[in-house]
This record gives structure tokens, C-alpha cells and sequence, in this order.
């Protein structure tokens, strides 16, 4: 699925049953990658949340509000 930093955080605090208000407290780097899986038995797992790894360190950034920083330049 690809969607917002907020609609992955919010769904990621749900999944891990946090109060749903707690999302906003968090930010994530533009084109992170987060694995959650949800076994059968009902346990949660957190495999990756804001994963860069994939990207070259001058290319990350991440948003707060309008404005875009560039991280590790």
C-alpha cells in the first residue's frame, strides 16, 4: 500500500493498540518503508517503521508542516 506519513502512522498505532491521538506525536522520512504483519493468533508485529535504507543519505527528507528538510547533507 502506498499512502501519508499520517495514514501509515495512525494505522501502525491502532495495529499496535495505542490510543489513535498518539499518530500526531510522530514523524516519519518521505519514502520510508514500515512492515506491520498481523498473525492469525492476533499478535502484532513491527518488522520496520520509517524505513530508509533503500535510499541514498542525500536524498532523505522529512516534512514538518510546509516546509521539507533535507537530512544527513
Amino acid at each position: 500500500m502506498h499512502c501519508s506519513n499520517n495514514a501509515i502512522l495512525y494505522m501502525r498505532y491502532r495495529a499496535m493498540q495505542f490510543p489513535p491521538e498518539a499518530w500526531c506525536r510522530m514523524s516519519l522520512n518521505h519514502g520510508s518503508i514500515t512492515w506491520i504483519s498481523i498473525l492469525p493468533s492476533g499478535w502484532v508485529v513491527l518488522h520496520w517503521l520509517g524505513d530508509t535504507g533503500h535510499m541514498p543519505p542525500d536524498a532523505i527528507t522529512v516534512g514538518a508542516g510546509q516546509k521539507v528538510y533535507v537530512i544527513n547533507k
